[in-house]
């Protein structure tokens, strides 16, 4: 008998005996499933085209896509089973705005764009992924390093935390007296936003001072840091922040501060003797920027749903936010509580996924390059979904100020 022949004899002889036919098969496939998508359109539009729309499902480690008929329905074949997030967005007029909601508004470009997290495919089912429509903004939150890392002596090391903003427009835009929020982050959320529609709720807010013009050019970006110093020469951090733009200047006198670095004025701050941008390290590190002519000091302060003492937070009109990120915390064991989302659909509809507890580990979040104009500058990714805009750069991936990938 032909050895190679009797030797797969023999290995089929073992898979039966043992009940593992799935190794010695060429079919180790699972069984895929059908899953319907169905966008639903805001209750303020009449005519909104949902046809010929992407719909993205990602989880496991796999992507896939289909693509909507008339109705907004997609039928996405072949997805193993598993939790995902199912999400869609795409880019309107303001003439196709006005058509669809009636309203006048100026000119400018629309996102419209929705997702729904931890959907567990066992079947075939059907989602509905509600929409929301905002204005798609110049000025975006480009990065935030929140992790920190370890020192020399394996101490924690969070002085070199920051924020980066992105001028992803065509245009000149002028960011004096913007704000800076920082999201609530109770361990516990104070507020579930599904009960709270019309306002977030801010633990910090920091303002880009407002006394000159801070002009920002397409494709340059603005850093804002707790310390600007340079971070490598402490053998602790790989950024050197020493040129950075603005300073969450340290009254306490705690983290080193550079003078010859513009300070951001601190509005409000729930910690009285916290007067730097607190980041937390783990998350949740839910980060908007806003303008209003409003005087933030008349804007109520209120203590966490059904709390009369402890921490309060400063009542903000979500209407107000121009750009938003929500990264949440990462437990070990049970991964991202998608539950303890600050932000609404309209302003971030997902939120950077973590692959490990974020903390002390000097990874940054930062948005993605999605395409670059003819002279090479970066067109960051803005659907309004920062699970599929952003993405986590490691340590050993040295992710820059100004550097986009």
């Amino acid at each position: 008998m032909n050895r190679r022949f009797c030797f797969a004899a023999f290995l089929m002889a073992i898979c039966a005996v043992l009940g593992i036919a799935t190794s010695c098969s060429d079919d180790d496939s699972v069984s895929a499933l059908n899953i319907t998508v169905q966008i639903t359109a805001p209750s303020n539009t009449t005519s909104l085209d949902l046809s010929g729309k992407t719909v993205t499902i990602t989880g496991e480690g796999r992507t896939y896509n289909g693509v909507t008929d008339e109705t907004g329905k997609a039928v996405v074949g072949g997805v193993i089973p598993g939790v995902y997030t199912v999400s869609t967005s795409w880019t309107i007029s303001s003439a196709d705005y006005m058509a669809a909601t009636g309203e006048t508004v100026q000119n400018g470009s629309y996102i419209v764009g929705g997702s729904v997290a931890n959907q567990t495919f066992s079947e075939n089912v059907s989602v509905n992924v509600p929409v929301t429509m905002s204005v798609k903004q110049s000025m975006l939150i480009s990065k935030v390093y929140y992790s920190g890392c370890k020192d020399g002596n394996n101490k924690n090391y969070l002085a070199g935390r920051f924020i980066e903003l992105y001028n992803n427009g065509d245009e000149d835009v002028n960011i004096a007296g913007m704000y800076i929020g920082l999201t609530e982050s109770e361990s516990t959320p104070a507020y579930i936003i599904a009960e709270h529609k019309d306002y977030i709720y801010l633990k910090q807010i920091f303002q880009i001072p407002a006394d000159k013009e801070f002009i920002v050019a397409p494709g340059k970006n603005v850093v804002i840091v707790n310390s600007a110093i340079d971070h490598t020469a402490t053998n602790s951090d790989i950024y050197n922040l020493s040129n950075a733009d603005f300073e969450a200047k340290d009254a306490q006198g705690k983290t080193q501060n550079n003078p010859d670095v513009t300070g951001l004025t601190l509005v409000y701050t729930t910690y009285p003797t916290i007067s730097q941008m607190n980041i937390l390290q783990s998350g949740p590190s839910g980060v908007v920027i806003f303008s209003t002519t409003d005087d933030i000091n008349n804007w109520e302060t209120v203590y966490a749903t059904g709390k009369t003492k402890g921490n309060m937070f400063k009542k903000t009109p979500a209407s107000c936010v121009l750009d938003g990120v929500d990264i949440l915390n990462y437990k070990s064991g049970t991964g991202i509580d998608a539950a303890t989302k600050r932000l609404y659909n309209y302003i971030d509809a997902g939120y950077p996924t973590l692959e490990a507890i974020a903390s002390y580990t000097g990874i940054v979040a930062y948005r993605k390059v999605e395409s670059k104009t003819n002279d090479g500058r970066a067109v960051l990714k803005d659907t309004n979904n920062s699970s599929d805009d952003w993405a986590i750069a490691s340590r050993e991936e040295d992710l820059q100020p100004g550097e986009y990938k």
